[in-house]
């Protein structure tokens, strides 16, 4: 539609880029550049038909997710995870990092389960068949803070009160869900210098201006306890 339109650029966050191929290929062959948000999380250029693409460093994340964890959880701790029910590239790729920085904290990931709605019912259903399946896990490691924040519900159903459950993106929710103490922390991915950038990135291009291929966001920021009311809120 947009291509249709004969817009003169196109900024997007897609979920999976492969799916763009087709009409990525068309936006290139009527001149429209077109920016991604997070295309290519294995290597720094997002591919032929992009322009450029905006990194929300989702590994830096991970790490944050799994450093404030390993400040939690006793030594040598045992942490479960959830994803989401879609496979999302970025989501996946993000999950599976989290895991990899547990084993270098010197944790234990004992498995995920995937949340089906992407929702807070959706996450405390899931962190049920967790806790059923891994019943000595310390702590929980989420894609979101919905997900983090329905866990809290089956923690506390199940006798784990206390347990550490980290969350991921940094909206509205997740600082209430810290502030309420339902979730001991999330990472704030910065949304705003995504929009920016990507907006730099489409401008530069129009005007026939040389952009890099990839642009990263600034550092994500830990929400905790201890940081809550002094990290930016996106509004």
């Amino acid at each position: 539609q947009l291509i249709a339109r004969k817009v003169d650029g196109i900024l997007v966050w897609p979920l999976d880029s492969n799916a763009l191929a087709p009409v990525l290929r068309k936006a290139k062959q009527a001149g429209i550049p077109v920016v991604g948000v997070d295309v290519n999380m294995e290597a720094p250029d997002p591919g032929p038909d992009w322009v450029s693409q905006i990194w929300l460093r989702r590994d830096l994340m991970s790490y944050m997710q799994v450093k404030e964890a390993a400040s939690l959880l006793p030594e040598g701790g045992k942490f479960v995870q959830m994803g989401f029910a879609v496979p999302v590239p970025t989501i996946e790729k993000q999950v599976e990092r989290a895991a990899f920085w547990g084993e270098e904290f010197g944790l234990t990931p004992l498995g995920r389960a995937n949340n089906p709605s992407d929702d807070i019912a959706g996450g405390e259903q899931t962190m049920t068949q967790l806790l059923g399946k891994y019943p000595d896990a310390d702590g929980l490691i989420a894609y979101n803070e919905e997900s983090a924040t329905g866990a809290n519900a089956a923690a506390r159903i199940t006798g784990n009160r206390d347990m550490p459950l980290i969350g991921n993106n940094g909206g509205s929710l997740g600082f209430s869900s810290v502030r309420d103490g339902k979730i001991a922390a999330t990472v704030q991915m910065q949304i705003p210098d995504a929009a920016r950038y990507g907006i730099w990135a489409l401008y530069t291009a129009i005007q026939g201006g040389d952009v890099p291929k990839t642009i990263l966001t600034g550092e994500p920021k830990l929400v905790s306890k201890e940081t809550v009311d002094s990290v930016p809120t996106w509004d």
